[in-house]
């Protein structure tokens, strides 16, 4: 089937049409092919949609590169002849309306995974496990940008008249409940999967009917034979779920959840379980993944794959590139890989608390951990009651905040120190690293980070002297 038709998109962005001197062979019924938003992606007969931002006021460029047309802002594009131009009022609510429109036109079955934590990781397992086998569309949302999810879908090869293909994965980056309920409002997910919440600690009886509330709209919204997977080992959101539970798989390690992973190991970055007699080992940086590797596993298999494929195609899974482990000799240096979506340093510290160490546990953080106030306390409290740490060392503005709540956490205060510059921490660092130790840098700028690893390796090679 041909896709969206000129006359279609007009009515669609309700916009104002200009075609050319000479209009396109089938004048307003014409055909045209992929929309997009990058002029290096942009093939002859594609509508091209010039959008706020870096590639503002490049619409003309992209007649000369065989555009059919452009769709611009408040401003007049006079189309080259065999081509037309779209005139709106508003990008943002364009862009939702061609979404929504194109969601309507997909017939496969469309999975939305939202997750606080870990969610780009958790995206790349169920793709993983779908691509080996079917045939679909995996859509990356930019979570900085209010419009991100309706622009990944209007732009979808998969969505529209002449989209197609079994599957439809997208990543929902709301961080709430209701930023996810919206989100699932736009993608009418048949499958939705959900690993964690923000601020889901310290709920209150009132917060806890709020979620109850928002995941009974998310339940009434799937389809009769839709699917929602929940993290069975987070007791409450299990205390906010009521009624009949029949859509609902609950995954993770407790005994009462219906996916249930025993001889859960992580080491070498290797994650390592069992479902029933199959064996799982996937390359991913410690257990907190492990919710949403099951997540995958119920997704698989309710696509029609079995266990053994589900369980191959996760153990070819390339590797999650969150975080680098960098050798300095008689350290190890852990940070967050500088060149992905940033990790919150709490996924950080998960990571180092699962790691096998024979010396200290060390978290270096920086300047740009957080600003919140409340965040730095739960973050230094964290860091030792929870995560382990040995030693935790503080730089920025923040910094007396986190080593203040380390403190009270129980840390000697020899072993808690506040830095009054990213230069003080590093000789810190560099002075009290000993053997087998494990550092964690975050929040630190990426020249900051290369300049403790050089550190550490010119220590180590006095030391060796």
């Amino acid at each position: 089937m041909d896709g969206w038709s000129i006359r279609d998109l007009v009515t669609i962005l309700q916009g104002e049409l200009t075609l050319g001197c000479m209009p396109p062979l089938g004048g307003e019924l014409e055909p045209v092919g992929q929309i997009v938003d990058d002029l290096r992606r942009l093939r002859r007969g594609d509508l091209y949609w010039e959008l706020p931002g870096r590639n503002r006021a490049r619409a003309e460029e992209a007649f000369a590169r065989g555009a059919i047309g452009v769709i611009v802002g408040n401003r007049h594009v006079e189309p080259w002849a065999g081509c037309c131009s779209i005139r709106i009022d508003d990008h943002s609510k364009a862009l939702w309306r061609l979404a929504k429109a194109g969601r309507r036109g997909f017939t496969g079955t469309a999975i939305g995974i939202a997750s606080h934590s870990g969610r780009r990781t958790a995206v790349c397992l169920a793709q993983q496990v779908l691509s080996r086998a079917l045939d679909g569309e995996t859509l990356f949302v930019d979570g900085n940008n209010p419009d991100g999810l309706a622009r990944a879908l209007a732009l979808s090869s998969c969505v529209g008249p002449a989209g197609g293909g079994d599957y439809l994965l997208v990543e929902l980056p709301g961080d709430g409940w209701q930023e996810i309920r919206q989100e699932s409002d736009l993608c009418q997910p048949q499958i939705a999967a959900i690993y964690s919440v923000a601020n889901s600690r310290g709920w209150n009886s009132l917060e806890t009917l709020s979620v109850a509330q928002q995941l009974q709209q998310l339940l009434d919204a799937l389809p009769r034979h839709g699917l929602l997977v929940l993290n069975g080992d987070d007791r409450e959101l299990r205390r906010a779920i009521r009624g009949p539970r029949d859509r609902i798989t609950w995954v993770g390690r407790d005994c009462e959840s219906d996916l249930i992973a025993s001889h859960v190991a992580w080491s070498d970055g290797h994650l390592a379980f069992q479902v029933g007699k199959t064996r799982f080992r996937i390359r991913v940086w410690g257990r907190q993944h492990l919710p949403a590797a099951l997540g995958a596993l119920a997704i698989g298999r309710r696509m029609g794959l079995d266990d053994r494929q589900i369980a191959a195609a996760l153990g070819e899974l390339p590797g999650d590139p969150g975080y680098e482990l960098i050798s300095a000799g008689e350290f190890a240096v852990l940070r967050p890989d500088t060149n992905v979506e940033r990790n919150a340093p709490w996924e950080a510290l998960k990571v180092l608390r699962d790691m096998d160490v024979s010396g200290r546990r060390v978290v270096a953080l920086g300047a740009e951990v957080s600003e919140d106030l409340d965040d730095c306390r739960r973050l230094g409290i964290s860091a030792v009651a929870k995560y382990g740490a040995d030693m935790l060392i503080a730089s920025g503005p923040r910094a007396s905040e986190l080593v203040r709540a380390a403190r009270s956490a129980g840390m000697p205060s020899h072993r808690a120190v506040a830095c009054a510059s990213a230069e003080e921490m590093r000789q810190i660092v560099c002075n009290v690293a000993g053997r087998g130790d494990v550092i964690l840098l975050d929040g630190c700028r990426k020249d900051d980070c290369k300049s403790i690893v050089d550190g550490l390796q010119i220590s180590r090679i006095k030391n060796a002297a």
